[in-house]
C-alpha cells in the first residue's frame, strides 16, 4: 500500500477518496458489497509503438519499438475500488498507470522529426511514453447464477499521455489529457468450489482511432469473495488525426487479489 499512495498522483488520490466517501456515505447498505481489486505484473514491449507528431511533413514516423531500439519489460500495477449493490449494479473507480522507455541503440544516422525538432540518433536518443488512465465505471450484471456472471457498463477514461524524445541536446515532450468513453464487459465462471476464469475489457473503436484493454485470467479462491488472479492483459491503443499519430501495443504477464464479486 505505502508504494501505491507513494506513485498515486494528486488527481488520483483525489479520485479514490470520492469513491471512499461515496462507498462510506451515499450508497445504498442493503444487499451491498465492496470490490477491491489490485494488480501487479511485468509489462512487455508489444509489436509496435509508431509516433509521428504532428502528422505532418516533415515530421518523422518512427516505431520506438521497432529495430534499433532498445524497451525492457517493466513492473506495472493498478488498483480498482468498487460498490456493488442490489447485486446486479457496480460503480467503480481504476487507477491505472504505464509508463515505458525506449533508447535507441542501432547504428541508424538519418534523423528523427519530432514536434517540429530535429533529434540525431546517434546523440543518445530517448523515448519516454505514458499513458495513465483514471476510469470511473458503471456496469450492470444481466446474468447472476452461481457459477456464471456477466456484465456490461460504461466506462469514462481520463487519458493523462504523454510522448518525450530527447538526445544529448534538446527535448520536447507532447502531452494529451482528456476524456475517453469506453464500453466495458465483464464475465466470471466458476466451474469448481476453487478455480475459475475471468474476463474484464474497456475498449472502444472509431475511425480516428481505438483503445483496448483486456484481461483473461484464472482464478483461485481463497475465501468467500477473495480470490487470486493470473494472467494476461493486452493494452492496444491508436490514436489518428490531424495533430497526432500513435500506434500501441503491449502485453502483461499480470498477478492480483480481488475481493467481490
Amino acid at each position: 500500500m505505502k508504494l501505491f499512495f507513494r506513485a498515486c498522483t494528486p488527481t488520483c488520490r483525489a479520485a479514490f477518496l470520492l469513491a471512499g466517501i461515496l462507498l462510506t456515505n451515499f450508497l445504498p447498505k442493503a444487499r451491498s458489497q465492496v470490490l477491491i481489486d489490485v494488480e501487479t505484473g511485468a509489462v512487455f514491449p508489444g509489436r509496435t509503438n509508431q509516433i509521428q507528431i504532428p502528422q505532418t511533413a516533415p515530421n518523422t514516423r518512427f516505431d520506438a519499438f521497432g529495430p534499433g531500439f532498445e524497451s525492457r519489460p517493466v513492473l506495472n500495477f493498478r488498483a480498482r475500488l468498487g460498490y456493488t449493490f442490489h447485486d446486479r449494479h457496480t460503480i467503480s473507480v481504476l487507477y491505472a498507470p504505464y509508463t515505458t522507455t525506449a533508447t535507441y541503440k542501432g547504428q541508424e544516422t538519418a534523423p528523427i522529426i519530432f514536434n517540429n525538432l530535429t533529434f540525431v540518433p546517434a546523440n543518445g536518443l530517448k523515448v519516454g511514453y505514458r499513458f495513465n488512465g483514471y476510469r470511473f465505471t458503471y456496469r450492470y450484471d444481466f446474468i447472476r447464477t452461481e457459477p456464471f456472471r456477466l456484465g456490461a457498463g460504461l466506462t469514462l477514461n481520463i487519458r493523462d499521455a504523454y510522448v518525450e524524445v530527447e538526445d544529448a541536446t534538446q527535448k520536447s515532450r507532447y502531452s494529451n489529457v482528456g476524456p475517453v468513453p469506453l464500453l466495458n464487459l465483464y464475465a466470471r465462471w466458476q466451474p469448481t468450489e476453487r478455480f475459475g476464469t475471468m474476463l474484464e475489457t474497456d475498449a472502444f473503436g472509431s475511425s480516428r482511432g481505438r483503445a483496448v484493454d483486456v484481461l483473461a485470467a484464472l482464478t483461485y479462491r481463497l475465501a468467500d469473495r477473495l480470490h487470486l488472479k493470473a494472467g494476461y492483459r493486452l493494452l492496444d491503443g491508436k490514436a489518428d488525426s490531424e495533430k497526432t499519430y500513435t500506434l500501441f501495443q503491449s502485453n502483461s504477464a499480470v498477478v492480483g487479489i480481488r475481493y467481490g464479486l
